[in-house]
Formats: structure tokens, C-alpha cells, sequence
């Protein structure tokens, strides 16, 4: 079983303290952590949303926990949303609850791409696996998830869940829709939907999910201009964009990679990290996502849908299977 995602993939055992730094160890600060004002305040009650909007079915309706013809899988399908995964984990650990538990639990400096493969990992098992693949690899991460607490945390906390599902929304409406055009009403508006299974899958209650676009907007920006970032979300970001002791082979993609990673977050995120970004960057960002626009599309499905099949296949290896 892959290890667990959404707020901390820690190893096994209990939480490290009372021990000197590992190799690559983020020094955890002492001070207490802080809650994000108002980050929950915006979260009211979500409409009741139609089972087949949500991309849900009953058990006899579907073998699947989000069903196929779910605008949901035409969107996460796509391996492009790969280019977005730093992007959502730098999103996540920039919230402190999440950055002071991935550093109290995990040894994200000396593994950070951990964290990108057991969030895709859980996603994709989630979204395209069937429902038994989608339990386990739920259950996975629930019984992880009991062990991540500590002062003014919880990974249990639908405050942290919705967080993570929305860093997982936002980057794949901010890949997607450049490269493929912009969803209908009617299907952005079940995309969004379908999005909160993410959560609720771990145990998030269901209304604690913006109740619309809209609302999720306004919740958004909210958390953009109020993360209270400190110093342990800049090690942890800086640990992920620039990873030590990678295979020789990978080293050449780490450049690539962390100009995607800075470029796509927002202004005030990248500002608060410490991370410059020049008009010229800028440019050369939105020139490769038009040029990304204009040869994607027309690759062969088999091969965008690359990334999920390997991911499942590896989750299916892992799991055992029913006769």
C-alpha cells in the first residue's frame, strides 16, 4: 500500500522527538503553531448536489466510488496535471498546521518527492480505481492520519482536508484549462462537485466543502491573502524544489521543474516564500502553456493517460487483489 497523503506521509513508527536531526532533517521550531484567521469561516453548508453530479453512485449503480462519464476523470486523467503536483505540495505545506505536522512526522527533507507520489497516488485511487482500490487506499490514509497530532494540529482537522482537496482543484483548473479551454458552466460546476471527494473520502465532512465555485473563489483568495507562512513551510518548499541526493538520471528535470513550480503559484504564496519572479519568466511561462496548448490535445490519449495507468498498476501491485 502507497503511503498516505493529504497532510503528512510520515514513515513508520511514532512521532520523532527527543532524537538529534536526521540528515537532511528540518529543524522543527518550538513556538506554538498558528490557525489561519477566519479559514473556516467561509465554509458554509454545500447545497445537496445530485448524485450524478458528484460523479457518485450506489453500490449496485457502479463498481466505482466517481463513476466513468464523471467530468472529474476527463480532468485528472490528463498526465499534464502532473507538471501541477509541487505546486499543490507547496501549497499545502504553506499552510502552518500542515508544515508543522509534515516536519514533526515525516523526513520530507530527505524524501520530498515522497509526498508527489503518494498524493498521486491517492488520487488516482480514489478517481479511477474501484471501489474497493478506493477504500483501501482511503482506509490508508485515515489510520495515518490518527497517528499526525500534535500542538495546535490535527490531520484529522476538515479545516486541513479541505485545504489539501483545494490545492488539488485549483492546480488542476490552473493546467487544465489553458491547455483545453475553459469547462462549460455546467461542467465546471460539476468538476468542482466532484473535487470534494477528495476529502470526504478521508472523513471530511461533506459541508465542509464550498458550497459552490463561487464560494470556494471567495475561500480561496481568503487563504491566499492570510496563510500566516513561516520559516518551516520556507524549509519544507525549499527541500521540495530543491531535492538532495537525486538518481543522476532525474537531476536535469529539477530546474524545469521547480521554474513550473514557482511560476504557477500565486503572487502572494511565491512572495511570502521568498521566491522572485521576473516579468520575463512570466512570459516564458505563458509562452510554453500556449505552445503545451497547441500539441497536447492532439497526443494520443493512451499516452496522456501515461502517468494513471502507471500509478494504478503500481497501486494494484501493491494491493492485493480479490480472486
Amino acid at each position: 500500500m502507497p503511503q498516505p497523503v493529504g497532510i503528512v506521509d510520515p514513515e513508520p513508527g511514532t512521532r520523532r522527538q527527543g532524537r538529534g536531526p536526521r540528515r537532511g532533517r528540518i529543524p522543527v521550531p518550538t513556538e506554538s503553531v498558528v490557525r489561519c484567521p477566519r479559514s473556516l469561516s467561509l465554509l458554509k453548508p454545500a447545497v445537496a448536489v445530485p448524485a450524478a453530479q458528484r460523479g457518485r453512485t450506489s453500490h449496485h449503480q457502479s463498481e466505482r466510488l466517481v463513476e466513468d462519464s464523471a467530468v472529474i476523470r476527463r480532468v485528472a486523467r490528463e498526465g499534464l496535471l502532473i507538471a501541477g503536483g509541487g505546486r499543490a505540495t507547496v501549497l499545502q505545506i504553506s499552510h502552518p498546521q500542515i508544515a508543522q505536522g509534515t516536519a514533526d512526522f515525516s523526513n520530507f527533507a530527505g524524501r520530498p518527492l515522497n509526498r508527489l507520489h503518494a498524493t498521486v497516488t491517492y488520487l488516482y485511487g480514489v478517481l479511477f480505481g474501484t471501489r474497493e482500490e478506493a477504500r483501501k487506499v482511503s482506509d490508508a490514509v485515515v489510520a495515518m492520519h490518527r497517528r499526525v497530532s500534535g500542538r495546535g494540529y490535527s490531520a484529522n482537522d476538515p479545516e486541513l482536508q479541505v485545504w489539501v482537496a483545494a490545492t488539488l482543484y485549483d492546480t488542476a483548473m490552473v493546467l487544465y484549462e489553458p491547455v483545453f479551454g475553459q469547462l462549460s458552466d455546467a461542467d465546471a460546476d460539476a468538476c468542482y462537485q466532484q473535487y470534494s471527494v477528495l476529502a470526504t473520502a478521508i472523513g471530511c465532512p461533506e459541508h465542509a466543502w464550498p458550497a459552490s465555485r463561487a464560494e470556494f473563489s471567495d475561500y480561496w483568495q481568503e487563504m491566499i491573502s492570510t496563510l500566516p507562512i513561516g520559516d518551516t513551510s520556507r524549509e519544507l518548499a525549499r527541500a521540495l524544489l530543491s531535492p538532495a541526493d537525486l538518481p543522476l538520471i532525474l537531476r536535469p528535470t529539477v530546474p524545469p521543474y521547480r521554474f513550473i513550480t514557482i511560476g504557477l503559484l500565486p503572487d502572494a504564496i511565491r512572495q511570502r516564500l521568498g521566491y522572485s519572479w521576473t516579468p520575463r519568466q512570466d512570459r516564458l511561462l505563458h509562452h510554453g502553456l500556449r505552445l503545451t496548448s497547441a500539441i497536447y490535445p492532439h497526443l494520443p490519449l493512451t499516452l496522456r493517460e501515461a502517468p494513471k495507468t502507471h500509478f494504478l498498476n503500481s497501486l494494484r501491485r501493491r494491493t492485493p487483489q480479490p480472486e
